[in-house]
């Protein structure tokens, strides 16, 4: 019988499922997870131990900043409403900029800024308000202000130093403006009220449904995995912090992995509170003429995934290893995955691990991909009233060779400071960029921050020594969360305004001679000269 001629399948590349199941489990495990201590239990064996202990294990120790920021976002997601209150004032040393651009950034450094922002994202009933304010540095009174907030069927923009009516623009007109203009089709109140629908989808997900989606992936590993074998009594060292620990060694066989990312990749696939989430990206208000269905897209990538692995499971015929650590209680303190395709001697590997010596810590991340390429965070710190002091490193590298320059920093007690029920990154932390090629300059970033008297006083400041010039750029503020007595909305229409979809009415607004009197006098309050400042004056001299 004649037998069709089919071409060999193309080569594919077999780890982009498999890493597209180890960042999901890795970053949501990780950075997300909240599972208590593993139950102790003297007899159980080997395997159920470790099942046990896998069940505990993240990626991120739990006395660690990034697990104090989940619990922080999580309580943001929760709170439909929301408001800050932030003074801004810019410290600037740049002699070695040109005049032009050193004379604004003087005037920038002789302002301060006042910025008052509410949300209200009540999913049937949103709204907003954001003001900003313009002082001379030092002084209390406001020489120049704005807001712009929602009323009715209309968004309302004050100018009142400039303007005695405020600007009223329709929300279907603003749609249509944007629609014709730029092809985005944007329902101001469908966009914003899904906002909300989006931030109590993403606070139950991340509350609840993201540990039921862990657990059960962790379920179906254990499923294929083999029998655990412990060893005793290593020493683990990363930098100079020691300590001794048990680990588990486990693994899946490369003909079991096909089957078992099936059913990883079809739970994630079908999972009601991934597809919900998804869903909410598409009932936005946003898109474009040619639009897609990210709920739609996200069950085609996977499918397309499913597909491959149905149509060439010899392309997917990986042996994952898993090394996990635990203390002498048997509660998870890191490990490791290798992924190795036996049949292109290629590998994937992925390591999270974590010791304990007294009040010494150490922390390593590390990824390496297929051809060599990898990442690595490198932490010692010391704990002390839930602040941590100490240094990390974060490097890059192919073949051997930096493709990203050395990161490094340190933090002196750095954390999370309550006030008022809001919490404030309080502290030192700081970043350095070294370009070892030696084209640019060091770079250095640096936060300083204090919780006094409710708020938060912080400067964020960049450096960097251009050819023996110090530049050096300086952010300070202070943070207030505004209680819920002050989370009052401006929401009403104002008995006069300029409605900007009145052509005569926009025609008397452009006529009016009184506008640039006004903004004149403004900046002219604010130390501002227009003609020194953009070189007019020169301009005139020259002719």
């Amino acid at each position: 019988a004649y037998t069709a001629y089919r071409e060999p399948p193309k080569k594919k590349r077999w780890w982009i499922p498999l890493v597209i199941i180890l960042v999901v489990l890795a970053i949501l495990a990780g950075v997300w997870f909240a599972f208590g201590n593993s139950i102790k239990s003297l007899f159980l064996s080997d395997n159920q131990k470790w099942q046990k202990a896998e069940k505990a294990a993240g990626l991120i120790p739990e006395d660690s900043l990034l697990y104090e920021l989940k619990t922080a976002s999580t309580d943001i997601l929760n709170r439909p409403k929301a408001g800050y209150e932030t003074e801004i004032s810019f410290d600037i040393k740049a002699d070695a900029l040109p005049d032009d651009m050193a004379g604004i950034l003087t005037v920038l450094s002789g302002m301060r800024f006042n910025v008052l922002a509410k949300t209200d994202l009540n999913e049937t009933d949103p709204h907003f308000y954001t003001r900003v304010a313009l002082a001379k540095r030092g002084e209390s009174s406001e020489a120049l202000s704005a807001e712009i907030f929602d009323a009715g069927d209309y968004l309302l923009i004050g100018l009142p130093e400039i303007l005695s009516r405020p600007l009223a623009i329709h929300k279907d007109f603003l749609s249509e403006a944007l629609d014709d203009s730029s092809g985005l089709s944007l329902t101001i109140d469908d966009s914003f009220g899904s906002m909300g629908e989006l931030r109590a989808s993403l606070g139950a997900f991340f509350d609840e449904d993201l540990d039921e989606i862990i657990e059960e992936i962790k379920e179906i590993f254990i499923t294929y995995a083999k029998e655990a074998e412990l060893v005793k009594g290593e020493e683990l060292t990363i930098g100079s912090v020691s300590q001794k620990l048990d680990y588990y060694i486990v693994s899946v066989s490369a003909d079991d992995t096909p089957a078992m990312m099936k059913e990883i990749l079809i739970l994630l696939r079908d999972n009601k509170a991934v597809n919900a989430l998804v869903s909410e990206l598409s009932t936005m208000g946003l898109s474009f003429e040619d639009s897609f269905d990210p709920s739609e897209e996200f069950v085609d990538a996977i499918n397309e995934a499913l597909a491959e692995l149905e149509d060439y499971p010899e392309d997917f015929r990986i042996e994952i290893q898993r090394k996990l650590y635990v203390d002498k209680k048997n509660n998870a303190q890191g490990g490791e995955f290798i992924l190795k395709n036996l049949e292109l001697d290629e590998s994937i590997s992925l390591s999270s691990l974590h010791v304990i010596d007294g009040s010494k810590h150490a922390q390593k991340l590390k990824l390496v991909d297929p051809y060599g390429m990898s990442v690595e965070y490198k932490s010692e710190y010391t704990l002390k009233d839930e602040l941590y002091t100490g240094s990390y490193t974060l490097t890059g590298s192919e073949a051997g060779s930096s493709m990203m320059g050395n990161l490094s920093g340190s933090f002196s007690d750095f954390g999370l400071k309550k006030a008022d029920n809001e919490l404030y990154p309080v502290g030192t932390l700081s970043l350095t960029y070294d370009d070892p090629s030696g084209y640019t300059d060091p770079i250095s970033l640096k936060y300083e921050g204090k919780v006094e008297a409710g708020k938060l006083t912080a400067s964020l400041s960049l450096g960097t020594d251009a050819d023996g010039s110090p530049i050096s750029f300086a952010l300070n503020f202070s943070l207030r969360s505004l209680p819920d007595s002050e989370l009052k909305f401006k929401n009403e229409m104002p008995a006069d305004y300029i409605d900007l979809s009145d052509e005569d009415a926009l025609m008397g607004l452009m006529m009016d001679e009184t506008i640039m009197t006004n903004l004149m006098s403004a900046l002219e309050d604010l130390g501002i000269d227009l003609n020194s400042l953009l070189g007019f004056e020169d301009f005139d001299d020259d002719f």
